[in-house]
């Protein structure tokens, strides 16, 4: 048997399943819209389109080398066959006005901007989401609308699904949502909102949720930051794995 490539390798690593038996939110996979949406379907606003055209194309580049490590994407062995992983990018520096992925893009290599949705505004405490688009957003909104909130410096979210890294969040000195969080929920907004808000100004921010299988979350002031800042921690689990293998 010819030996594996290292690409191979990582996304071997990429695909471990949490066996350890602690609470996940596994009844309630990625994918499924728990909040309550008020939604348009219409094309996305031209002014908006063009003003962050340039921004998309970055986090679209990010966002197929994240789906080529299997950190977002859709896979039939995975969470029931649903899509994982999302992105978002801030409109405009000082409002609260972002544009997400559609729900079920995860198996689209190269978005368009037709698969993004307008999410215009957002309400933790009703657990509500108003939105535009030709895709209903993703049914982390309302997470990302949490740290656009909660963090004025926070201009792009970028929400993974990597076994390696949340399986090893501990050692890696990772923050962390509660346990028993699931994803979606107001609950989950609550928690992000309170973790970011209690943390000094960092470019960037990186948390895992134990109560959502596999989840992990980075956001920031600048797209490329966010996105090295994973990799990077991806490299340090990818380490930390190494070692235990040698031990």
């Amino acid at each position: 048997m010819p030996e594996r490539s290292v690409h191979d390798k990582i996304l071997s690593d990429n695909r471990i399943h949490q066996e350890s038996g602690e609470s996940t939110d596994l009844d309630n996979p990625e994918g499924v819209i728990k909040f309550n949406l008020d939604y348009t379907q219409s094309p996305l606003p031209a002014p908006i389109v063009d003003q962050c055209g340039d921004r998309l194309s970055t986090l679209n580049a990010w966002r197929y080398i994240f789906k080529q490590l299997e950190m977002i994407g859709e896979d039939p062995h995975r969470y029931n066959g649903l899509g994982f992983g999302n992105m978002s990018i801030r409109v405009q520096p000082d409002q609260n006005i972002f544009l997400i992925t559609g729900t079920q893009t995860g198996r689209i290599d190269h978005l368009q901007h037709q698969q993004y949705s307008l999410v215009t505004s957002a309400d933790t405490s009703h657990n509500s989401i108003v939105a535009q688009g030709e895709l209903r957003p993703s049914s982390e909104a309302l997470t990302h609308a949490s740290l656009y909130a909660a963090k004025p410096s926070v201009q792009a979210v970028i929400h993974i699904h990597c076994p390696l890294i949340w399986q090893q969040a501990k050692q890696l000195k990772l923050l962390a949502t509660g346990r028993n969080i699931a994803y979606g929920t107001p609950e989950m907004a609550n928690a992000v909102m309170t973790l970011v808000e209690s943390i000094p100004y960092k470019q960037v921010i990186l948390f895992s949720m134990p109560g959502h299988q596999d989840g992990v979350v980075a956001a920031g002031s600048e797209i490329n930051a966010i996105a090295q800042t994973i990799l990077h921690t991806f490299k340090n689990a990818l380490k930390l794995k190494c070692g235990e293998n040698q031990s």
